[in-house]
């Protein structure tokens, strides 16, 4: 019965995951949100079912700001992500200048972040669903599992293609 519902999860991510990108933020946020209200709430408020409300609440306010969470979230990562990696390189020689120039190649970097958010999202959505459908296809049908791997390089090129065609 696992199989079967990963491998349902795995062609819905596969075929659908661009389509289901808000809904999945949202959820995601949600969880993010009710689970730090908990964190922190919870040595404070001592009724459960109060402490219960509370956490719903502010989940649903994060959970409601989660679109323009994700772009912020994405660009600040992204941004951060290319600051440290390239802090290290001596563009110039001086310090100064060294550090603005890696700013703004970070800076830009993160814009164009949100610009490729669509083609992360498809890539992202369609290889994690190719995993899932890797680990649950052998497990209904045995006698695959020694192409499996081409398989769902197959399959998963295909959802690539698809959610770009369906996303048009």
């Amino acid at each position: 019965m696992e199989a079967i519902i990963t491998l349902l999860i795995g062609i819905v991510l596969c075929l659908y995951g661009n389509k289901l990108r808000n809904i999945m933020t949202i959820l995601i946020w949600f969880i993010i949100g009710y689970s730090l209200s908990d964190y922190l709430l919870s040595g404070i408020i001592d009724n459960s079912t109060v402490l219960f409300i509370v956490n719903l609440i502010i989940g649903i306010v994060v959970g409601s700001f989660s679109i323009k969470l994700e772009k912020i979230s994405i660009f600040i990562a992204v941004s951060y992500i290319t600051y440290e990696s390239i802090k290290i390189y001596g563009f110039v020689d001086n310090a100064t200048l060294n550090t603005i120039i890696t700013i703004l190649i970070s800076l830009i970097t993160g814009s164009l972040s949100l610009v490729l958010i669509k083609l992360i999202f498809i890539l992202a959505t369609s290889l994690y669903g190719g995993s899932l459908l890797l680990t649950s296809i052998p497990t209904l049908v045995p006698a695959v599992s020694s192409i499996i791997n081409p398989l769902v390089l197959v399959i998963v090129l295909c959802s690539i293609i698809i959610q770009f065609k369906i996303s048009e």
